[in-house]
């Protein structure tokens, strides 16, 4: 039961981690094409520890994998 509320959790983190990642791609694909993307790409200092985060999040489960 815990294990399987345990894999709920770190899939929705995983989940997570990915559309934050995806988030700033775009927008950095956007802001370098200049479609319609006038103002400066800024990354606040939350916004920059959580996509590091999240890469480093995405990374570990890539190589180690999630283990309850």
């Amino acid at each position: 039961m815990i294990t399987s509320l345990l894999n709920k959790v770190f899939f929705l983190m995983f989940f997570m981690a990915i559309m934050v990642v995806f988030k700033h791609v775009i927008a950095i694909i956007r802001k370098l094409k200049g479609e319609g993307y006038k103002k400066k790409y800024d990354v606040t200092k939350t916004e920059l520890i959580l996509l590091w985060l999240s890469i480093s999040y995405l990374l570990s489960t890539i190589f180690v994998g999630i283990k309850v």
